[in-house]
């Protein structure tokens, strides 16, 4: 029992002896190469020398293109630049041994139980320096943005502010640029250090101070509490109560506050409330793309801009914020005519007194058109321009006026004892037949056109007469 004890002691000893010696030995081997489970830079570098590894990851380095972002306000703009271009070589040998001489090789043994990942280990970057900064040069970098200055500009939306004073400081983007590429760095995004902010001249401050002003004018709130809907004025529109071209307004150096008067602030409003102020007040495109502007109808509302025009001016006058308005109508379609038509929109009938024809749009598209006859107008009967809405219909029915009694199948009336219907007496359609033989002021229509548009017609629906020896908007 005791020989058998002393034999497992000797045994156990002389293992122990054994792994000491083996794990002695690995260190040794280790003290050269790097220990297992070293993967460095992606490459599998166990049992490799510095140089050996450094050869490995030397054939793999190829030059490919650098990219190069300007900062913040210009990372639009990028430059490529081939790295073969600047004679760019890697030296991985000087970083490997710096590495391996950190390394324990008496503790390869904490290798076994850790995951194998990548060690990175960048190289020493050359590149031909002379070469880069000539490409910098053709970049011109310090003329991005130019002209370095602060204007005011009138666009769509209001007043924009162009500040280009700041300007890129090429020999610091220079010096980042190669502090990048050496280490190792292929896509570079310059940070602001490279830009460079001169001081402000007294009139870019005056600028700047009018911009200022000028935007805190754009956040007022003015709401117009029309009919149908509350108008709330966006930046443009207030914008354009202070100036009718765009130019820009004086500021007051007390106030810090734009200068404006009533004629511009009018002029403004006018503008806003033109196509809400339709009552004899509607600018229409013909079926051949001519414009009329007709000042007479039944349709639409017209507000008393001028007595917006005070409410307004004097708010403004006081300095206020958030102005609400609420505008007076002169004329106001009643609730019942409101349900029937709001404006002309693409559904419509269209009446040309020159040409003497009608046409009849649904969704913008013609359905529709025919000659016609309208009022005689040497007898004082002319149909009159205007924009109108059908407001009444009937089959069958019996005209009767001082001089005449005539039945008609299709009755469509727009204005008063006006309207259009089917005329089976007439033998004539359009041209000069008006002139000769006109109505009493309806439109007479052939009977198939007056019985299909019946079809299509609605109490609401637009009806646009117009004239263009009277009317035509000339440019």
């Amino acid at each position: 029992m005791r020989k058998a004890s002393k034999l497992s002691l000797i045994l156990i000893f002389s293992t122990l002896i054994m792994l000491g010696l083996l794990y002695i030995g690995l260190a040794y081997y280790y003290t050269n190469v790097f220990p297992y489970g070293t993967f460095i830079n992606d490459v599998y570098c166990t049992g490799l020398t510095p140089e050996e590894a450094a050869k490995k990851m030397n054939e793999r380095a190829v030059p490919g293109d650098i990219h190069v972002t300007m900062p913040v306000p210009y990372v639009d703009r990028t430059y490529t630049i081939n790295g073969a271009d600047l004679n760019i070589s890697y030296d991985y040998l000087t970083p490997l041994k710096q590495y391996k001489s950190s390394q324990d090789p008496m503790l390869w043994i904490l290798n076994l139980g850790a995951d194998m990942h990548d060690k990175v280990v960048p190289p020493e970057v050359y590149l031909d320096e002379e070469k880069l900064s000539s490409i910098i040069d053709e970049w011109r970098v310090e003329r991005i943005g130019a002209p370095h200055t602060v204007a005011i500009e009138h666009g769509d939306d209001g007043y924009i502010l162009h500040n280009n004073k700041e300007y890129i400081d090429r020999d610091q983007c220079y010096a980042e640029t190669i502090d990048q590429i050496k280490r190792g760095a292929t896509n570079i995004l310059l940070d602001k250090n490279c830009i460079v902010t001169p001081a402000y001249t007294s009139d870019e401050q005056h600028i700047l101070k009018q911009f200022e002003s000028l935007d805190k004018f754009g956040e007022k709130r003015v709401t117009l509490h029309l009919k149908d809907e509350d108008l709330v004025l966006n930046k443009d529109e207030l914008y354009s109560l202070l100036s009718a071209d765009g130019s820009l307004p004086d500021i007051d150096d007390e106030s810090d506050s734009p200068v404006f008067d009533k004629e511009t602030v009018a002029n403004g409003l006018y503008d806003v409330l033109s196509p809400y102020n339709t009552y004899n007040n509607h600018n229409f495109k013909t079926h051949n793309g001519r414009t009329v502007h007709l000042t007479q109808g039944t349709l639409g509302n017209s507000i008393d801009v001028d007595e917006a025009v005070d409410e307004l001016y004097d708010a403004l006058s006081e300095g206020k914020d958030v102005i609400d308005i609420q505008p007076v109508y002169k004329h106001q379609m009643d609730e019942k005519e409101s349900e029937y038509v709001k404006d002309i929109g693409n559904t419509y009938i269209e009446i040309s007194l020159d040409e003497q024809h009608m046409y009849y749009y649904e969704n913008g598209r013609l359905k529709l058109d025919t000659n016609v006859v309208t009022g005689k107008m040497s007898t004082g009967s002319g149909t009159k321009e205007g924009v109108y809405y059908i407001y009444y219909m009937q089959r069958n029915r019996t005209l009767i006026g001082e001089t005449y009694r005539s039945f008609v199948n299709y009755w469509m009336a727009f204005n008063r004892h006006v309207g259009i219907h089917d005329a089976s007496w007439r033998t004539q359609w359009g041209e000069d037949a008006y002139l000769r033989a006109g109505s009493h002021g309806c439109v007479n229509t052939p009977f198939d056109a007056a019985k299909e548009l019946y079809e299509y017609a609605y109490v609401g629906m637009p009806v646009i007469v117009y004239s263009y020896e009277k009317s035509e908007v000339k440019d």
